[in-house]
């Protein structure tokens, strides 16, 4: 009993490639192989970061000056004159 070749498909035929369902899948030695799917513990790990990032951001916010406006910062370039 003979069996079908099989064609590896190339990146190019891989990103075209749609099977229709929402499966995630990537590719593997030319051959499509499904991924699993995604857990709730890096969703966990996502929202902590950005947690944490967001109040990392809330400390750095330019403070509202004495004279009741928000600081500035001047910048300076240094190119040669």
């Amino acid at each position: 009993m003979s069996e079908a070749a099989f064609k590896r498909m190339t990146v190019a035929e891989f990103v075209r490639w749609e099977d229709g369902t929402d499966t995630r899948y990537e590719l593997l030695a030319g051959s499509p192989v499904a991924m699993a799917p995604p857990t709730v513990a890096p969703g966990i790990l996502v929202a902590r970061l950005c947690a944490r990032i967001e109040a990392a951001l809330q400390s750095r916010r330019p403070r509202r000056g004495s004279h009741g406006r928000i600081g500035t910062t001047r910048v300076t370039s240094q190119t040669s004159r």
